[in-house]
């Protein structure tokens, strides 16, 4: 479980990484393609909601 947690954890703070580097390059980023800003926010709601459940199963039953 740690393993896996750090893992993860390690998986986003390198998803956010590449989008700040990504995003030195002038018009990187617009209102019409985003796309990595937009992975990195979907790949950390996906953590949270996973944790939500693990939490509920692993420690409230």
């Amino acid at each position: 479980m740690t393993g896996f947690h750090g893992l993860h954890v390690t998986i986003g703070v390198l998803a956010i990484v590449a989008v700040l580097w990504r995003s030195r390059v002038p018009g990187h980023y617009s209102n019409e393609k985003h796309f990595g800003i937009e992975a990195a926010e979907i790949y950390w709601h996906f953590v949270d909601v996973i944790w939500i459940i693990l939490f509920g199963l692993l420690y409230l039953l």
